[in-house]
């Protein structure tokens, strides 16, 4: 062992000594640097970023319209509501306070989302979904899921005695709608692979007046809906003969829209007359212009019809006379004074719909198949 001698136990007093000065002077250069820093940090603080100073009544109308308008919905993920609450803690605390956020939620395709593992992923979704739903407090919901996404269906229809806008679609393993719809206003449903379920019961809603339904090939959905109260429908993919029955049962009808599907059931022949006494539009689109559909049209009188749209193959398709002469006839039969004609797709000579149709104030022959909804009505809930 080295002896530990007077004159190293001097040289180590000597570097304490030193090390203690240089302390002394860093301290002294953190002491001044942190007078500096909360210089800064003072300065920071006392502004106030201008949003944060917005009052929160404010700060929540913005939010609302960040949103889709109701009753078109928000998504689970992306642009939803959920991500007003990731800036910080006091737009979280506003946004989950709002209810009106949280009134309309689009769950189709959620379930495609789910990875592995599943468990973990399902649980998340529901909890986030029940959470949402519990933000929306007592507030009418407009809401749009498949029955065939079977983990959420019970969190969603735990909230059916609120829904005021349905979009539904129903696959053929899909499970069955609640049938006590109380506060429902506007349903929108899609069959997708299958019939009208037989086991469908009839919904009791006793506010629906719109009801919009997709591929639909069974005439069982007569007795699904309380049509008679209804003033607008509209019929997509959708065979004449379950046309002409739900036609038969709507006498409230205001607003309709068709676009049928080949139907063999339905005879060509006359039909008895179908009266939609307080009908003011009526778009007829190109699905197949079969024989039925021509039959059904010159079966309607609707005195009250104000404005139509027809797809020029509609008429034409094997239509004897000719185009504008048969038009003529299912106007003529309608019993209306007509404001305005629109014929997409004209097939035939113009000038004869034009001497045809001279008396109809509005006139318009255009190759454009669209159906605007500024000029003839939202069909999309």
């Amino acid at each position: 062992m080295v002896a530990y001698t007077s004159q190293a136990r001097a040289e180590d007093r000597s570097q304490i000594a030193a090390f203690d000065a240089e302390i002394a002077k860093l301290e002294t250069t953190l002491s001044i640097l942190r007078a500096k820093r909360q210089v800064v940090q003072d300065r920071l603080d006392s502004f106030s970023y201008p949003v944060l100073t917005l009052p929160t009544e404010l700060v929540s109308e913005i939010f609302v319209q960040y949103i889709p308008r109701y009753p078109a919905r928000a998504p689970l993920f992306g642009d939803s509501p959920l991500s007003l609450g990731w800036i910080c803690s006091s737009w979280r605390d506003i946004a989950h306070r709002n209810p009106s956020l949280w009134r309309t939620l689009d769950l189709r395709g959620v379930d495609r989302l789910i990875g592995a593992p599943e468990e973990e992923a399902i649980a998340y979704y529901l909890s986030t979904i029940r959470a949402w739903l519990e933000r929306s407090k007592s507030m009418p919901l407009s809401i749009a899921y498949s029955t065939d996404q079977t983990f959420l269906l019970d969190a969603v229809t735990a909230h059916c005695d609120r829904w005021e806008y349905l979009v539904v679609a129903i696959p053929e393993n899909g499970a069955r709608l609640p049938t006590e719809l109380p506060q429902l206003r506007q349903l929108d449903i899609e069959f997708i692979d299958v019939d009208v379920p037989r086991e469908l019961a009839p919904l009791v809603a006793p506010r629906l007046s719109a009801a919009f339904f997709r591929s639909v090939s069974d005439v069982r959905l007569n007795d699904y809906l309380p049509w008679a109260q209804l003033t607008a429908v509209s019929l997509r993919y959708v065979w004449v003969h379950v046309v002409e029955s739900i036609l038969r049962s709507t006498p409230s009808l205001v607003r309709c829209r068709l676009y049928v599907s080949y139907d063999s059931e339905l005879s060509a022949s006359p039909l008895s007359p179908l009266r939609l006494d307080n009908l003011d539009t009526l778009v007829v689109e190109f699905g197949d212009a079969c024989d039925s559909l021509r039959a059904l049209l010159r079966a309607l009188r609707a005195p009250a019809l104000k404005h139509f749209f027809i797809h020029g193959d509609v008429i034409d398709h094997g239509a004897q006379p000719q185009p504008a002469a048969f038009l003529s006839t299912v106007l003529g039969n309608f019993g209306c004074r007509l404001e305005r004609l629109r014929i997409a797709g004209p097939v035939g000579q113009v000038e004869a719909y034009k001497e045809a149709f001279a008396a109809i104030p509005r006139l318009e022959l255009s190759d454009h198949y669209t159906v605007d909804s500024a000029s003839w009505g939202d069909w999309n809930i």
